[in-house]
């Protein structure tokens, strides 16, 4: 799993994207949080759909932007996405570059050496790259 907050594109505040794999990494979900502010209309507390999110929320909720399996998540002419017990990403981690509005990548770590525990993948590869409300996700496993 990763998770970064992002600009709230409907409002103030952050929102923030999680993204899980499951399956062995034979699927991998990008989700948003949606807000968790409360407003006071005629007199009584209501959602806030535009509001910022707090993680610490009992209303916590996420929706799905995209998902990805199977052959969606090879890229052709590059490593095959690496799937299947030993072999799929132990840890997600999303890193920015810069501010809030720079460019955010996705880092997936793997151990190709099984039973090794200072071994790790000698090569990265990109396997996934789409526009997501103005921002570039790149995911790169090394």
């Amino acid at each position: 799993m990763a998770l970064t907050p992002v600009i709230n594109l409907y409002g103030p505040g952050l929102r923030y994207l999680m993204l899980v794999a499951g399956k062995d990494n034979k699927d991998v979900r990008l989700y948003r949080s949606l807000s968790t502010t409360q407003k006071e209309e005629n007199g009584e507390m209501v959602l806030d759909v535009n509001g910022r999110t707090d993680l610490k929320a009992s209303n916590l909720n996420w929706e799905l932007i995209r998902s990805w399996s199977g052959d969606e998540l090879d890229d052709p002419g590059m490593d095959t996405w690496p799937c299947c017990g030993s072999q799929a990403h132990q840890m997600f981690s999303f890193v920015r570059q810069e501010s809030l509005d720079g460019p955010l990548f996705l880092i997936g770590a793997r151990n190709t050496e099984p039973g090794s525990f200072l071994a790790a993948a000698r090569t990265s590869s990109i396997y996934i790259k789409s526009m997501l409300t103005g921002m570039e996700i790149l995911l790169i496993a090394f």
